[in-house]
């Protein structure tokens, strides 16, 4: 088998979740770039206001994961020159294939979400742009809380059909 015939898969194709105020689709095969650099990429490369997950435009976002540690997110299409254009300010690696991205949106995305993380995701505290690296349901993700009423998780592509079972089973009961 050679490159050329591997064509990259989505780990949870076609899945989504429906449930009483919130609802869930897999936005698949993002483009993810990890940046080491010890700059403020945010201001660099979007001229942002300082939140954790600045976007610059959709789908595009920054997130700061630690002190000298970013993540890009972007299309596919713009992945590789995206890659490029950040090599100035940093040590950049494509880290695209290790993980999935869910999209949880509603008014009960919070609550669902509350059922198996310890992080505090009410409004006052979690306001649209914060980013957390934290355990959902026992497994490491990277919450994005993008819009008021939408979410977006990056989790392992290896543990997504677990957690997306769980949030099914979470959803079942919502009240």
């Amino acid at each position: 088998m050679t490159a050329e015939t591997l064509a990259p898969q989505s780990p949870l194709a076609g899945w989504q979740l429906t449930g009483d105020g919130v609802t869930g689709r897999e936005r698949p095969l993002l483009g993810q770039l990890s940046v080491r650099t010890s700059h403020d990429l945010r201001r660099l490369v979007l001229g942002s206001d300082g939140s954790h997950a600045a976007r610059r435009r959709q789908p595009e976002r920054v997130l700061r994961l630690g002190p000298d540690e970013w993540l890009v997110l972007t299309t596919p299409a713009e992945r590789t020159a995206r890659g490029s254009s950040l090599q100035e300010f940093g040590v950049v690696t494509d880290v695209s294939a290790q993980r999935t991205t869910i999209e949880l949106t509603g008014p009960r995305a919070r609550d669902l979400l509350a059922r198996g993380c310890a992080i505090d995701l009410e409004v006052s505290v979690a306001p649209v742009g914060s980013c957390y690296s934290t355990l959902l349901a026992q497994t490491g993700v990277i919450i994005v809380v993008d819009q008021q009423d939408e979410i977006l998780l990056l989790v392992r592509s290896s543990f997504a059909s677990y957690l997306a079972r769980w949030l099914e089973d979470a959803c079942t009961d919502l009240s």
